[in-house]
């Protein structure tokens, strides 16, 4: 009958602190994927200062960001770090996370960034879920 009880309590308390630590945790990737993101972002505003265009591809980056720049995890579709495939598309920085189905998008330009795909409720506090233009503009055109 003891052991019952105990047994009972403890699946209750997981009922209540699994959640939250699936939770903790997505929020944590999520950050430190942005943190690349904005890294990528910084480098990329370098680029441009030294060489009048922005790079089209992370190996032309000077990054600091340990994975991105001479990866084994290159692969055609992207740089895998993590739960993220990070690309380079058009004037965007976009990662991508096929668990929980969703993108995220920063344009290195406008610093405009945001959530695509039907896993973006689950992250909705820690960035908006919205569209991001990722084309460049003329002014920024590269040849």
């Amino acid at each position: 009958m003891e052991l019952l009880v105990v047994v009972s309590i403890m699946a209750i308390l997981s009922a209540i602190v699994l959640p939250t630590y699936s939770k903790t945790m997505r929020k944590g990737k999520v950050s430190d994927c942005l943190s690349v993101i904005k890294m990528v972002t910084l480098n990329q505003e370098h680029y441009f200062i030294k060489n009048g265009v922005y790079a089209t591809s992370f190996s032309e980056l000077e990054s600091p960001v340990s994975g991105l720049v001479g990866s084994t995890a290159k692969t055609q579709s992207g740089i895998t770090i993590t739960d993220f495939v990070y690309k380079m598309q058009d004037a965007c920085i976009i990662a991508i996370n096929n668990t929980d189905k969703y993108t995220l998008t920063r344009n290195f330009i406008t610093q405009d960034e945001g959530c695509l795909g039907e896993g973006c409720n689950l992250v909705r506090d820690v960035i908006p879920n919205t569209s991001v233009s990722c084309t460049f503009t003329r002014a920024y055109q590269q040849n």
